[in-house]
């Protein structure tokens, strides 16, 4: 991500895309560290110069773009949980980041993706329960490039409809997994608890509380509670 932003800086084209073999000090939302191997998984950030509509839409493109690349190669459906990571039977498989800058009446954005290709998650105790892979998943190593390859497609199809004045909101929507659990909101030291009612039209969390308050997150970190 640093490494796209210098691009940006440097006047590189919208599309850029800057990758890693592998990480020590990968960022994850809220301050993670996001854990990948030399060879093992896809780690590429993507420099955007959006409009004000298209930049309002990059993480939910990103989120459901990595979904449907999961989709495209395993038998398993994937979904989302609020607001971008992809998980394969509970267990996470892919992460985004959205990192935006504005000079002027420019935007700069750089999506950060983490896709776990081969990772093998039982090396760290800290994400074995908790993540899976590609390979994990099908008992098969699987190429990065190729893997690249159909992420970027999915990308490009879904940047072309946003710019051309699309909403992706309702094909991410219905893949949030998020809704209909009772889940606890962590966000700018609120901690809010209640039961997850739907997703409003910009990709917000809508969360009604005990007290029957309907509660709106644009931002936040979520722990599932409860099924649905």
């Amino acid at each position: 991500m640093d490494d796209a932003r210098s691009g940006a800086r440097e006047g590189a084209p919208e599309g850029l895309v800057s990758g890693a073999d592998g990480q020590t000090a990968g960022r994850g939302r809220h301050g993670r560290s996001w854990l990948g191997s030399s060879g093992d998984d896809l780690l590429v950030s993507i420099l955007f110069r959006p409009s004000p509509a298209s930049s309002s839409q990059l993480s939910m493109l990103a989120g459901l773009a990595c979904a449907r690349t999961v989709d495209r190669l395993l038998p398993i459906p994937s979904a989302i949980k609020w607001p971008n990571d992809v998980r394969v039977q509970g267990r996470k498989i892919c992460g985004v980041l959205v990192e935006s800058e504005t000079s002027g009446v420019q935007t700069v954005s750089v999506v950060g993706i983490g896709l776990n290709v081969n990772l093998d998650p039982t090396r760290w105790s800290e994400i074995a329960e908790s993540s899976t892979s590609l390979r994990q998943l099908t008992g098969a190593p699987h190429d990065r490039v190729a893997t690249l390859r159909i992420l970027l497609e999915e990308i490009n199809d879904l940047y072309d409809r946003v710019v051309a004045g699309a909403s992706v909101r309702d094909d991410w929507a219905s893949r949030v997994e998020t809704v209909g659990r009772t889940v606890t909101v962590t966000s700018t030291g609120d901690v809010v608890t209640g039961r997850a009612e739907g997703i409003d039209y910009d990709g917000s969390l809508l969360v009604r509380t005990a007290d029957g308050q309907l509660r709106r997150f644009t931002a936040g970190e979520v722990t599932l509670q409860g099924a649905r």
